[in-house]
């Protein structure tokens, strides 16, 4: 009987032991580099690459849920003073680099969405037109307004303007850096000519709030091991010299994906063939911590 106790104890031990290696596993790695997409060119169809950050699936891109302890139900917010009470449509993504979703409200006229976690407005919209255009600077204040009963605005920087749908609205945008560094989270505020806010949208809102980058961090660090690790699986696999090809650098921004902060790199590489250049593209991220 006793014997049978222990190996009972041994076994349960082995499969904890197991679990926990599994687990460890699959954990990110601070410091590693990983590659979330490769673009379908022919070029680069050799690259193996060990370590993938599956950007699509673990990151909810235009996924859409439906609750059904949520349906029928209704939430109410307020505007500029204005209560608008929208009934449940469904749940969504708030879009690109984010693990966040959105509850969505739909009323006539109008639909907003609310960070199923924290009930925060992440999106609104109306139906709005105004017969005359607002400056620059007015329009950034009210966009101002509007923002600091949402986020710290200090925490953000204008981006500037553009255009909006309507003849008269504009859009002011506001992004967020850490460290002198973009991230994944920004804002975009539509002002009619009368003032008004008829749309607000964000991407990845709250991400960041109440982190600070580790001391060690550096991009250039990031970027010279992405360097090191493309230059490594290109030469090894297809026999290519570094004068065959080069190795663009673009977009980069800090994005948050469960409480784990990823330095994004977006790279262009160039193969020469002949006379010929082919290029392709890949999303590299690289664990900050």
């Amino acid at each position: 009987m006793k014997k049978k106790n222990i190996w009972a104890c041994i076994c349960a031990f082995m499969a904890l032991v197991l679990l926990f290696q599994s687990c460890s596993s699959s954990k990110t790695r601070k410091g590693e580099i990983y590659c979330g997409d490769i673009s379908d060119s022919d070029s680069l169809s050799f690259i193996k690459w060990n370590e993938y950050f599956d950007a699509a699936n673990n990151i909810h891109n235009g996924k859409i849920d439906k609750k059904a302890d949520l349906e029928g139900s209704e939430r109410e917010i307020t505007i500029e003073g204005k209560k608008y009470t929208g009934v449940y449509a469904d749940t969504t993504s708030t879009f690109i680099f984010s693990s966040k979703m959105s509850d969505r409200y739909t009323g006539y006229g109008f639909s907003f969405m609310l960070d199923e976690k924290s009930g925060r407005l992440t999106r609104f919209s109306k139906m709005h037109s105004s017969d005359t255009a607002i400056d620059e600077s007015s329009g950034k204040a009210a966009a101002e307004r509007f923002l600091s009963g949402i986020i710290d605005i200090e925490n953000y920087q204008y981006s500037g303007f553009n255009d909006g749908v309507l003849e008269n609205d504009r859009v002011f945008k506001f992004k967020r850096l850490i460290d002198g560094i973009d991230t994944s989270e920004s804002l975009r505020i539509t002002i009619a000519g009368d003032g008004s806010v008829v749309e607000f949208s964000s991407i990845a809102l709250g991400d960041f709030d109440g982190y600070n980058l580790p001391s060690d961090f550096s991009p250039e660090t990031a970027h010279n091991k992405a360097d090191i690790k493309l230059k490594e699986i290109i030469e090894s696999q297809n026999d290519l010299s570094n004068t065959d090809y080069s190795l663009r650098r673009r977009e980069t921004m800090l994005i948050m994906y469960e409480g784990t902060c990823y330095y994004y790199m977006d790279y262009a590489v160039d193969i020469v063939y002949g006379e010929m250049t082919d290029s392709t593209a890949l999303d590299l991220f690289y664990s900050v911590d």
